[in-house]
């Protein structure tokens, strides 16, 4: 990245800081940054990494808090996942459902596009991301969203949570996996409530249109958990996914019941939908 490119990204950070002292904190920590990256020659290593405060940042998808040092500013800044985005902005109206909501990105910006009559019903595991989310929404004003401190998965219960063991601090990427993308996964200390998304389902008064599901490697066991939901309403489904094996076992849940996948412009993304309502729709 040349020093001008440089600048400019700086400097359109910068202003994202939604109060004077935001945009203070914002401007200090990535100038750490910068010098720490340089020093330590790992451009892995995130700007956000460096944060010293939390911040509240505007952006145009909502205002969001990020807490100091994790992906949180990251993930609410251009150009993280900008191709998923792009596909959210431009879906039709109706029942939006997010599943492993993190701080609320998705959650907030399609709350915010959506019209009066339709809902978003957002699942999020962790106390403290759950806790960011509650705040965003909040922030944002938005009050056609229901919040679930819980996963989904197959069957209703209690499971533990685990840790990325290249970066355990990082919040956005807990699973339920213990061997997640073939690494051993160390214990975070939490145990979260599990439910599936039919017996959700029974007691939110909605009509499902789209559900995003990034669940760190439990996509399969959220849909299993899920098939009459999926029956009932065909919504369109944009689901992660990392591995060849994962995705012939969802291609075999979800292709029984009229579904088509395909891949989408967002790496990892895929997209599952059903060909006959989507003609309906229009």
């Amino acid at each position: 990245m040349n020093n001008k490119s440089l600048f400019n990204k700086l400097f359109v950070y910068t202003i994202s800081g939604a109060r004077l002292r935001d945009k203070v904190i914002i401007l200090v920590s990535l100038a750490i940054g910068t010098v720490g990256k340089k020093l330590l020659k790992n451009e892995q290593k995130r700007y956000a990494d460096y944060f010293i405060a939390d911040v509240i940042v505007n952006t145009n998808n909502g205002t969001f808090f990020c807490r100091k040092a994790s992906g949180d500013f990251d993930i609410t800044s251009y150009p993280f996942e900008h191709a998923l985005r792009e596909y959210f902005l431009t879906h039709a109206n109706g029942d939006f459902i997010d599943v492993g909501a993190n701080i609320g990105l998705y959650t907030v910006m399609m709350a915010r596009k959506l019209d009066r009559d339709s809902s978003v019903i957002a699942f999020e595991p962790d106390p403290s991301n759950f806790e960011s989310l509650k705040v965003n929404v909040h922030l944002n004003g938005i009050g056609n969203v229901s919040l679930h401190n819980l996963g989904l998965w197959f069957e209703r219960g209690e499971l533990p949570l685990f840790a990325d063991p290249k970066n355990p601090e990082e919040l956005s990427r807990l699973t339920f996996k213990p061997t997640f993308r073939g690494s051993a996964h160390k214990l975070h200390g939490h145990v979260a409530q599990v439910d599936t998304l039919d017996h959700i389902m029974e007691t939110e008064d909605v009509q499902c249109n789209l559900i995003k599901i990034d669940a760190e490697g439990a996509e399969f066991e959220v849909l299993k958990g899920g098939i009459q939901t999926l029956r009932r309403y065909k919504p369109d489904v944009i689901f992660e996914c990392f591995s060849e094996e994962e995705l012939g076992a969802i291609e075999q849940l979800l292709l029984p019941m009229g579904y088509v996948i395909s891949s989408t412009r967002q790496e990892s993304y895929y997209l599952a939908s059903v060909h006959e309502i989507e003609t309906n729709r229009k």
